[in-house]
C-alpha cells in the first residue's frame, strides 16, 4: 500500500511539472538549477492581440559561443513541434499567422554535442491587426485584366472594345540602405504577357514597415508596369478628365500613376525619393481609419479609407482582407472625384486584389476631335494567383 501511495505522489508531481511547462511557467532548466536560461522577449508570455506577422525573439542568459545554436518549437498545440533548428540568431519569423488564434512556442539551446537548456512553453494570442509582410524572397504574382464596358452607344463595343490580360510579378529581392541610412526592402515589379514571350523593364519600390505604417521611401524605374502595346486604333484617341490619350494603356498608366508614383517619367535609372515618405498603409489598420496619402502639391490630394473586412476567393486561395478605398481630388476643387474608383484588398499575406474603374471615358476621332463618338467605362484589375511567403 505504501508503494502505491509513493507512485501516486510521483505521478502527481510529474503531472504538475508538465502542466507548469505547458502554461509557460519556469521549467526545471530555470532559476536555481545552475543552467542558462532562455526568456521570451517578443511576444511575452500570455500576450494577447498580437500582430499576425510578428517575429519571435528571446534572450539567453549565458554567452553565445560559435558552436551554440537554437531550435524553435512552434504551433497551435500545447506541446508544439520542431519547426526550425540550427539558428544562430535569437529571432525567428514563423510566417503569416491566423487571426484570433492561440500559439505556443519554446526554444531549445544546443552546442555541437548536447542540449544545454530549454525554455518553458510560452503562449500568445493573435488579434485582428497585421503589418504588411516584408522579407527578402517574398513574392506575389497577379493576373491583371483591363477591359472596356458600359458603351454608349452600345455599337461602340464592336469596334473599340478591349479585354487584355497579362501577369504582374512582385518580388522582394534584397534590402537597400538609402542615402539617409534608412533600411528598406527593394520590391521589384515587372509584367509579362500570358505566354511569357516578353516582359517590361522592372520598377523598384523601396519600402519598409515602421510603427506608424508601411512607408514608401523611394522608387526607381518605370512609373507604370503596364505594357505599351502597339496602337490598336490609330484613328481615335481617348479623353478623360480633360486629358487626351492615344491608347487605353496610356490612360490606365495615368490612372495608376495617380496612386503610385506620379512624378516619375517613363523610365529613370535614378532613385527618386519621396520627401517626406508616403504611407501606403497606416498602423494599426482598423475599420473606419483614414489618412492622407498625398497632399495637394504632390501632385493633388489623395486620401485612403479603410472600409472593413471582406472575404475574397482568388486562384491563390481564400483570404480575409481589409477593403481600402482611394479618394482623390485631381482638380483641387475641394471635393473627392466621382468618375474614378479605386480599391485595394490587403490582408496579412499582402495585396490580394486591386481594382480601378474609370467612368465616362470619351472616344474621339482625330478628324472630328471635338465631337465624341461615344463613351465607355474602363476596368483595371489585379487578382492574386500565386504567392511565396517562405
Amino acid at each position: 500500500m505504501q508503494h502505491c501511495k509513493l507512485s501516486s505522489a510521483v505521478f502527481t508531481t510529474l503531472a504538475i511539472i508538465v502542466l507548469l511547462i505547458a502554461l509557460g511557467c519556469d521549467s526545471p532548466n530555470g532559476p536555481g538549477t545552475g543552467l542558462p536560461r532562455v526568456t521570451a522577449l517578443n511576444p511575452t508570455n500570455n500576450a494577447r492581440g498580437q500582430d499576425m506577422n510578428l517575429f519571435l525573439e528571446w534572450a539567453y542568459s549565458d554567452t553565445v559561443t560559435a558552436d551554440l545554436s537554437f531550435s524553435v518549437y512552434f504551433g497551435t498545440a500545447a506541446f508544439p513541434p520542431l519547426v526550425e533548428s540550427g539558428l544562430t540568431e535569437m529571432k525567428f519569423t514563423p510566417g503569416v499567422l491566423n487571426k484570433n488564434r492561440t500559439y505556443y512556442w519554446r526554444v531549445q539551446v544546443s552546442d555541437s554535442s548536447k542540449i544545454i537548456s530549454s525554455s518553458p512553453v510560452y503562449k500568445f494570442k493573435t488579434g485582428i491587426r497585421f503589418t504588411y509582410p516584408l522579407k527578402v524572397g517574398y513574392g506575389w504574382k497577379y493576373l491583371q485584366t483591363y477591359q472596356s464596358i458600359n458603351f454608349n452607344p452600345p455599337e461602340l463595343a464592336d469596334q473599340y472594345g478591349h479585354d487584355d490580360r497579362f501577369y504582374v510579378n512582385s518580388v522582394i529581392k534584397g534590402m537597400i540602405t538609402l542615402r539617409d541610412s534608412t533600411p528598406t526592402y527593394a520590391l521589384h515589379s515587372w509584367a509579362t504577357d500570358t505566354s511569357i514571350a516578353w516582359h517590361t523593364r522592372e520598377s523598384i519600390s523601396f519600402i519598409n514597415n515602421t510603427d506608424s505604417g508601411l512607408c514608401l521611401y523611394a522608387y526607381e524605374g518605370p512609373s507604370s508596369i503596364t505594357p505599351k502595346k502597339p496602337v490598336d486604333y490609330k484613328y481615335v484617341f481617348y479623353r478623360f478628365r480633360g486629358r487626351n490619350f492615344d491608347r487605353i494603356e496610356n490612360l490606365i498608366s495615368f490612372g495608376k500613376d495617380l496612386m503610385e508614383s506620379p512624378s516619375l517619367a517613363a523610365f529613370n535609372p535614378t532613385i527618386i525619393y519621396e520627401d517626406p515618405p508616403v504611407y501606403s498603409l497606416r498602423y494599426p489598420l482598423q475599420e473606419d481609419m483614414r489618412w492622407t496619402y498625398r497632399t495637394g502639391d504632390n501632385p493633388w490630394p489623395i486620401d485612403k479609407r479603410v472600409m472593413g473586412w471582406v472575404d475574397l476567393q482568388t486562384p491563390a486561395g481564400s483570404f480575409e482582407c481589409l477593403q481600402i478605398e482611394w479618394l482623390w481630388d485631381i482638380d483641387g476643387h475641394g471635393e473627392w472625384d466621382d468618375d474614378m474608383e479605386g480599391f485595394d484588398y490587403v490582408g496579412p499575406k499582402g495585396l490580394v486584389m486591386r481594382a480601378y474603374l474609370f467612368k465616362g471615358v470619351e472616344v474621339h476621332a482625330y478628324d472630328t476631335p471635338n465631337n465624341p463618338l461615344g463613351t465607355m467605362d474602363i476596368i483595371d484589375e489585379y487578382v492574386l494567383i500565386e504567392y511565396t511567403l517562405d
